[in-house]
């Protein structure tokens, strides 16, 4: 809003003409100074809410593959695989799974389409989904984030 009259002499009183033009270069010279460091600060928060949405995608992955698992323990390690990609579409890239079972009673993890392996009420089934995340601005010492979530549930 610009004074006149009377208004503006009393908002001005005070200030030298010069100073008050010179505020105006001051502010831009502000402005060219901080604007990168917001840029650089706000590309990090989107990079970051990204890589963490992608990791909850893997840990979800994860549980859902390892709750497959569990309610159809003789299924193959593809049927699991299957359901882990189809529960992590959003992600680009190689998501890999591992399944393995683990028999009550016993500390070995094993395979749990071994032909030696029968699955029983109390037995434990491990899946391990992995995953690298490809930052959008990268960093000087790492362009990729590798993510790995591991789930065990029990067989009921």
């Amino acid at each position: 809003m610009k004074l006149h009259g009377p208004a503006q002499a009393r908002a001005s009183r005070g200030v030298p003409r010069s100073r008050r033009h010179r505020s105006r270069g001051q502010t831009l010279v502000e402005f060219a100074l901080v604007f990168p460091v917001f840029i650089i600060l706000l590309a990090g928060i989107v990079d970051f809410g990204f890589g963490f949405y992608s990791y909850m995608t893997v840990l979800n992955g994860a549980r859902v593959g390892a709750r497959v698992a569990v309610l159809n323990p003789t299924d193959t390690n593809s049927a699991i695989e299957g359901t882990v990609n189809s529960e992590d579409v959003a992600l680009t890239g190689t998501v890999t799974t591992a399944t393995l079972c683990e028999a009550s009673g016993t500390t070995t993890w094993g395979s749990c389409t071994a032909s030696t392996y029968t699955p029983k009420t109390g037995d434990l089934v491990k899946v391990t989904v992995s995953y690298t995340y490809n930052m959008i601005w990268p960093l000087p010492f790492a362009s990729t984030l590798p993510m790995t979530a591991t789930v065990e549930m029990m067989i009921e």
